[in-house]
């Protein structure tokens, strides 16, 4: 919540939801194990316009499709969104596996 009001204004009333993680190995590059932790947090259209970005160079809307194009974009980050973005797909798969 701290980095959403420090970067973008962006203050919630409450704390984002845990929405996933993964783990990833950088062993290969010298760089460890890692693990980053998703959070969902819902912003209406019309909060987007009153956000003020004070870190990072520009600031954009993708679709999540989008950012499969953009070279600056890590794996890691495209599963938490692609797995977001698809969501009601991935439990539909996986009620139907049961």
């Amino acid at each position: 919540m701290r980095e959403l009001r420090e970067e973008l204004d962006l203050s919630l009333p409450e704390a984002p939801a845990h929405f996933s993680q993964v783990f990833y190995d950088l062993r290969f590059a010298g760089r460890g194990l890692h693990r980053k932790i998703f959070f969902e947090v819902p912003i209406s259209m019309g909060r987007i316009a009153d956000l003020t970005l004070h870190e990072g160079q520009d600031m954009r809307l993708f679709r999540p499709e989008a950012l499969l194009a953009q070279d600056k974009v890590t794996p890691w980050d495209l599963y938490g969104v692609l797995l977001h973005s698809r969501r009601e797909r991935v439990i539909g798969a996986l009620t139907r596996s049961l």
